[in-house]
């Protein structure tokens, strides 16, 4: 699988040409057995694909996934234990430049800072790409990548039914 080099913050990253980008919402639905999309969710982060997982999208996720009870806890840990020890997941950190521009988008599209990160983002690795591919972003609530999409290069793949857009 030929991997591209992302730069960021004067280091570099390396992605698999045909991983996929993880929402938040995938990974609170994969650790948390009370979530409608559970089951679906952990039979898609058990295929034999590369994940690209940004801190940013790890911290929303420990978020919802806790949400300050003890008794949740431990769905966060699977969480953070399976995104630090799976050979699948590259991690990716924020960069001062992305998140401004996040955050810019995030102003003017009045749209979610984390997907306007995951939009940047997928934005930069199909750039790298070149050739027609555009990053792919997995998620579950499409509303504010369906809203966006004329101002990045991504595509999104709505996991509730299994369409790329």
């Amino acid at each position: 699988m030929p991997l591209l080099k992302l730069p960021s913050q004067g280091a570099e990253v390396d992605i698999p040409r045909e991983s996929v980008i993880l929402d938040s919402c995938v990974l609170a639905s994969a650790f948390f057995p009370g979530d409608q999309w559970h089951d679906h969710a952990e039979d898609f982060l058990a295929q034999e694909r590369a994940y690209v997982v940004p801190y940013v999208v790890v911290a929303e996720a420990w978020g919802v996934l806790v949400r300050a009870k003890k008794e949740r806890h431990e769905y966060g840990l699977r969480m953070l234990r399976w995104a630090t020890r799976s050979p699948n997941v590259v991690l990716v950190p924020g960069w001062r430049e992305l998140l401004q521009t996040s955050r810019d988008f995030c102003d003017a599209l009045k749209i979610d800072f984390v997907d306007a990160f995951l939009m940047g983002l997928a934005s930069r690795i199909s750039d790298v790409f070149r050739g027609g591919r555009r990053a792919i972003i997995a998620t579950y609530d499409t509303r504010d990548f369906f809203i966006s999409q004329k101002s990045f290069r991504f595509e999104y793949l709505d996991l509730r039914d299994g369409v790329g857009h």
